[in-house]
C-alpha cells in the first residue's frame, strides 16, 4: 500500500489543528467549564433599556387598568399639555390606541382626532413615557420590578 505525501501533510495538519483547537479550551477553562462569552452592558443601555420596555408596558396597559396608576396619569398629563387640549384614551378594537379631544361643554360628547393626530400622538405617547420613566429610573425612584406606583 502505498500512501500519498499530500494525503499525510492533511491528515498531519488536521490533527495538528485539532490539537490547538483542545490547548486554546483548555486554557480557559475555570473550574472544568469551558468559557463563555461574556457581555457588558454599560448601566446607561440597562437604564434606557428597561425605560423602554416599562414605558411600553405603561402605554399597553393605559386603558386596560383602572383606576390608573401615578406614572400613566403623568404621562397622559404631560401628552394633553403638550397637545394644548385634555386628551383621553381608550381602547378599540383592531386599531389600538384611540384619542379623543374633552369636550368644553358640559354633557357634549368627547371627539376623535383624525387618524394623523392619532398616529403622531401615539408616538409622543411612548416618547413622552420613556422620557418619564428614564428620568424616574435615574433619580433611582424606579426599579425593573415596579413600572409604576398605584
Amino acid at each position: 500500500m502505498v500512501i500519498n505525501p499530500t494525503y499525510t501533510q492533511k491528515v498531519l495538519k488536521a490533527y495538528n489543528l485539532q490539537l490547538s483547537m483542545r490547548a486554546r479550551t483548555s486554557k480557559g477553562k475555570k473550574n472544568g467549564l469551558a468559557p463563555g462569552d461574556v457581555i457588558m452592558i454599560s448601566p446607561e443601555s440597562k437604564k434606557k433599556s428597561m425605560a423602554a420596555k416599562i414605558s411600553q408596558e405603561i402605554v399597553n396597559n393605559l386603558t386596560k387598568i383602572s383606576p390608573r396608576d401615578r406614572m400613566a396619569d403623568e404621562v397622559m398629563d404631560q401628552l394633553s399639555r403638550t397637545y394644548g387640549q385634555s386628551l383621553e384614551v381608550e381602547e378599540k378594537t383592531g386599531e389600538g390606541l384611540a384619542f379623543m379631544v374633552a369636550s368644553e361643554k358640559q354633557g357634549d360628547p368627547p371627539r376623535y382626532v383624525s387618524r394623523e393626530e392619532n398616529e403622531t400622538l401615539r408616538q409622543k405617547l411612548l416618547d413622552i413615557a420613556q422620557t418619564i420613566v428614564y428620568r424616574n429610573l435615574s433619580k433611582g425612584e424606579l426599579n425593573e420590578n415596579s413600572p409604576g406606583e398605584r
